[in-house]
């Protein structure tokens, strides 16, 4: 199976996963060989290794009896134009969620139409991550259970429509339901797509790919400065209907695409093969690795063809199961739904035992202290350049409560967008950095380090009282806070194996979102009263976050398990 026909290399055909694996082809890789004296390269058997007391889920026998690693099967297929293609789809997907989240917070200067009060505000900048907290551990559980690539489209798709939906909003309230509702698109998409993106990469390459990953962020958050700047200040649209579609209008719907064209080139990429070693779907799993190859090869020439034999028991029980299922559609359903909920709960439980009991909380408080300090800041962040515009500072209270201007001429302020497009692209240097070291130094120390540095650049925005000052104190942060990010995305999928990767994610997720909300939240009703308590919070709790990840293992190039 490949990603295009063999006639036609130039014409991408959708992943269909019921098709047969290729199993008439030989390859001469070393590494898949046995080491006796003039042995032909060996064929995958459609069963894993059940000898040797290790992890029967992460390895393949072949018919000569050769126990292969899933990394060692990886590094055989070699790394090439697959990866590649799968970093850019993926990356995308995580630029898209990068955007919907930012998109928010150019909207709340420039939607003069909404008459939203800074109470409202801090409702829409926190209804995105309410909804993210119920998508991530609702999608990442699923992703545990019925694999990455369609909980990933589906995911994708929901955050797209409702984010197009929520530019034909008339009021406050339609516009957070839709918000919420995309929300939950991007939470899901956040755990899932690590997971996926991670299972592909070989071990000598992925704490720096899973890196570059991450650095999409950083792509996503200049796209929407970028789009913000070009679109919202000018005087575009027109009436439609009950509303005026303006500026802004246009400017969330713009910000969608991204979102449509992730969940489009998702069909032509096949499922992780390391998901379907772990729920015993081994021929699949050959055909997975077979569609990597074939991009990376032009050809199969390894050993990882399946001859054939009959599929094993556990994919025939699989199989029977489906074919009675599709007989009984509403039962199925109910079925199906009670089994995952259980299994999401199930594996849930399970992180809190040994030997992932430890890591798990550490964990935890890292996602509450890093997304209250970051989110509660960032997503603030124009809305402090707009007052400081205006005269006001965190140090000067008498002129924060002075009559503010009207909304229209913030909203054609083009140097509050300019500023936000700054502050965006100023994680360059740390996305740089990060790639170069994450497997030199390893992941936990760039994390200590990264926001051990970020609590003191915040520590000095409340004392600053120029424009200019806090805006330089934007881009030092947001610098130093994109390399634990990166760090933690690294970490994250590696501290848990296979059927626990993306329920820990995701459930991680949720603690991150709960405390963007109450970050948020507070930023609003405190940012017209005095700013300086919010940001010493956020300093002390990033300083918090730093010193417990000082207690993580380190995870440089492991195996997965």
């Amino acid at each position: 199976m490949s990603l295009y026909n063999e006639d036609s290399r130039n014409r991408w055909t959708p992943i269909n996963d019921n098709e047969q694996v290729d199993d008439d082809n030989s390859l001469n890789d070393p590494l898949l060989q046995s080491s006796s004296d003039n042995v032909t390269a060996s064929r995958v058997l459609a069963s894993t290794s059940t000898s040797g007391g290790g992890d029967d889920k992460s390895t393949l026998t072949t018919t000569n009896g050769i126990t292969i690693s899933y990394d060692d099967i990886l590094q055989a297929i070699g790394y090439g134009r697959f990866q590649y293609i799968l970093l850019l789809v993926c990356g995308l997907a995580v630029a898209a969620d990068a955007v919907e989240i930012q998109a928010v917070s150019f909207v709340l200067p420039s939607a003069c139409d909404l008459q939203l009060t800074d109470v409202q505000k801090g409702w829409l900048t926190a209804i995105i991550f309410i909804g993210m907290m119920v998508g991530g551990y609702v999608w990442g559980g699923l992703a545990d259970i019925q694999g990455r690539r369609n909980i990933l489209r589906y995911a994708m798709f929901v955050n797209g429509l409702f984010g197009l939906v929520s530019a034909f909003s008339p009021d406050f309230a339609f516009f957070a339901f839709c918000r919420f509702m995309s929300g939950l698109g991007v939470g899901g998409s956040m755990p899932v797509v690590f997971s996926y993106f991670t299972e592909f990469q070989p071990k000598s390459h992925r704490g720096s790919m899973i890196t570059i990953l991450a650095c999409f962020w950083m792509v996503g958050l200049i796209i929407a400065a970028g789009l913000a700047w070009f679109i919202i200040p000018h005087n575009i649209g027109g009436p439609l209907g009950s509303i005026f579609f303006g500026s802004w209008r246009i400017f969330v719907c713009v910000s969608t695409f991204p979102c449509f064209t992730v969940a489009l080139c998702l069909f032509f990429l096949p499922e992780s093969p390391r998901y379907y070693m772990e729920v015993g779907k081994i021929r699949k799993a050959v055909k997975s690795l077979q569609t990597v190859e074939k991009w990376n090869r032009g050809s199969l020439r390894s050993t990882l063809h399946l001859q054939s034999e009959p599929a094993s028991e556990a994919e025939v029980a699989i199989n029977n199961n489906n074919d009675q299922n599709a007989h009984n559609n509403f039962t199925t359903i109910i079925r199906n739904c009670y089994s995952s909920a259980a299994k999401i709960l199930q594996a849930s439980k399970e992180l809190f035992y040994q030997p992932y009991l430890r890591r798990t909380l550490i964990l935890l408080n890292i996602w509450f202290t890093f997304s209250f300090g970051y989110y509660g800041l960032t997503l603030w962040f124009p809305e402090l350049f707009k007052k400081f515009a205006d005269g006001s500072t965190c140090t000067n209270r008498e002129i924060m409560n002075h009559t503010k201007p009207p909304c229209e001429l913030n909203a054609n302020n083009t140097e509050i967008y300019f500023e936000s497009f700054l502050t965006s692209i100023s994680t360059l240097p740390g996305n740089l950095v990060t790639v170069l070291l994450i497997d030199r130094i390893g992941r936990k120390i760039i994390l200590v380090t990264s926001m051990g540095c970020s609590g003191v650049a915040v520590f000095f925005i409340w004392l600053v009282n120029r424009k200019s000052d806090i805006i330089v104190l934007s881009c030092v942060f947001s610098g130093l806070s994109i390399g634990g990010w990166n760090a933690l995305d690294v970490l994250g999928p590696e501290l848990y194996p296979t059927h626990l990767r993306s329920t820990s994610f995701g459930l991680q997720s949720v603690l991150g979102r709960i405390a963007s909300v109450l970050g948020n939240l507070l930023f609003a009703q405190l940012i017209d009263v005095d700013c300086a308590i919010p940001i010493m919070l956020v300093a002390a709790c990033l300083a918090c976050g730093a010193i417990s990840a000082i207690w993580l293992p380190n995870t440089t190039k492991i195996s997965l398990s």
